[in-house]
């Protein structure tokens, strides 16, 4: 009984779990064949439909799980560790960080949206100690999560990815073309430039990069962690996850007293571990 609540408590707090065989889309219409998103790896199928967040951005870091929901009472299990590139990965905190916080998150996920203030809420925390890089791991079938996945990359090109991202959760939506466009735009970018970015490959290979180390890490949904290169998966609470964040910080200031400099924490932590899931 205690693994069967455990394995529903997943389901509940992740997009992209769903032990259906044929992807679907989260309105009912019809599944998304790998092929018809050649630019991207697959990706494991969609969860079932799932309640939408609402179009007013989340304000409290720690809001009330959606109905029918229960809160995680414990922290994560951490997996073991992996060294996980962080690259030019959009990211916010510390310059020199003593614990990495990696997310892939899927635009489409209401799980990853409801994630995004707990994190803003964890680096305010521990601005000095604490750095969340973000990498992109869109669902197809998802909704419009690969498009939305571009135009990040896009906005990330221009340096107003974090701009964009809050716009993107804080505006669920099927987005057109004109969506993101204006979107954009409200988010500060210089809109021939985000089009021209668009309509070229780099940013979709970057999108694909991301997804093949999902891959590789064995990501199977959105939202999914690193800390210090340690897997877990799904949507929490602030409480827990600080309780998490405050052990990988005090992990990183062991390696201070070791010796390594400060800038090198994160690569002392992760050296020698594996790079991909045997």
């Amino acid at each position: 009984m205690a693994l069967a609540a455990a394995l529903a408590a997943i389901a509940l707090t992740a997009c992209g779990r769903s032990g259906d065989t044929s992807p679907g889309r989260e309105d009912g219409g019809p599944a998304v064949r790998p092929e018809e998103s050649p630019r991207l790896p697959p990706v494991p199928p969609p969860a079932p439909p799932e309640a939408k967040p609402t179009r007013t951005a989340p304000t409290a870091a720690e809001s009330p799980p959606p109905a029918g929901e229960a809160e995680p009472a414990d922290p994560p299990a951490l997996g073991p560790a992996f060294h996980v590139p962080l690259g030019d990965s959009p990211w916010k905190g510390a310059s020199e960080p003593l614990a990495v916080l990696v997310e892939f998150i899927d635009f489409a996920c209401p799980h990853s949206a409801r994630m995004a203030p707990v994190l803003d809420r964890l680096v305010a925390a521990h601005p000095d100690d604490l750095r969340v890089v973000v990498k992109a791991y869109p669902i197809p079938g998802h909704g419009k999560a690969p498009e939305a996945a571009a135009a990040a990359a896009a906005a990330h090109a221009q340096g107003r990815f974090w701009e964009l991202h809050d716009r993107l959760f804080a505006n669920p939506a099927e987005w057109t073309t004109e969506d993101l466009e204006r979107l954009a735009s409200e988010a500060g970018l210089d809109l021939p430039r985000f089009r021209n970015a668009l309509e070229d490959r780099t940013v979709q290979d970057d999108v694909a990069t991301e997804v093949t180390l999902g891959h590789r890490l064995g990501v199977t949904g959105t939202p999914s962690f690193a800390l210090n290169g340690r897997r877990f998966e799904g949507s929490t609470s602030f409480r827990n996850l600080e309780r998490l964040v405050t052990r990988a910080i005090a992990e990183g200031r062991a390696q201070l007293e070791t010796g390594v400099p400060r800038r090198d924490v994160y690569e002392a932590l992760t050296a020698g571990a594996p790079a991909e899931v045997p």
